[in-house]
């Protein structure tokens, strides 16, 4: 056994000789210069290669920037483990904010008293998932939240939907539309 840990011990330092400080999206530049054309993601809908995610997470983390996130910002993720999940979360670091992730099976109240705990600033979240309706949702919780002006959410500028049910909402941004492309799928990642 403590053969094996040493083997991977003088495995690791021969790969990485010297300690460099990295980001999380830094590291994941990093991987993608390594990896390209290895899978990254995969899911049922898709596949993702690592240099695939790390320039869609660049320009989200762009279209982050442009709705005012700023290093420090708090940035709810309400998603399931669909493909745009792992982009977003770059993103996200990409754009030094902090992500907060929320499960996705949370109730009205539950997402009501996490939104308000967290102090995020914008929310990603899908439209429904399973006999979840976050549109719904959100207007109970949160009236005019489509507007950036929530009483009860002060922090809470924006919402960026991912529609996972054929639904979106006029007026708010969608993730596609967050990196930039009115379409996303694999052949528009590039």
């Amino acid at each position: 056994m403590a053969t094996d840990i040493e083997q991977r011990r003088s495995r690791l330092r021969a790969r990485f000789p010297r300690w460099v400080p990295r980001t999380l999206g830094g590291w994941l530049d990093h991987c993608a210069g390594e990896f390209v054309d290895r899978p990254f993601v995969i899911t049922d809908e898709g596949t993702i290669t690592y240099a695939e995610t790390a320039r869609w997470a660049t320009r989200l983390a762009d279209g982050l920037a442009a709705l005012g996130v700023r290093p420090g910002d708090r940035v709810g993720i309400l998603m399931a483990n669909y493909l745009e999940f792992a982009p977003v979360k770059f993103a996200v670091a990409k754009a030094g904010a902090v992500a907060v992730p929320f499960n996705y099976l949370y109730r009205a109240e539950e997402l009501q008293y996490v939104l308000g705990q967290s102090e995020c600033s914008v929310l990603v979240t899908m439209t429904g998932f399973g006999d979840l309706d976050y549109l719904d949702m959100l207007d109970r919780i949160a009236p005019c939240w489509e507007t950036g002006e929530v009483a009860g959410l002060p922090k809470l500028r924006h919402v960026v939907l991912l529609s996972t049910d054929g639904r979106g909402h006029e007026g708010v941004l969608t993730v596609p539309e967050l990196g930039g492309v009115l379409k996303v799928g694999v052949g528009d990642l590039v």
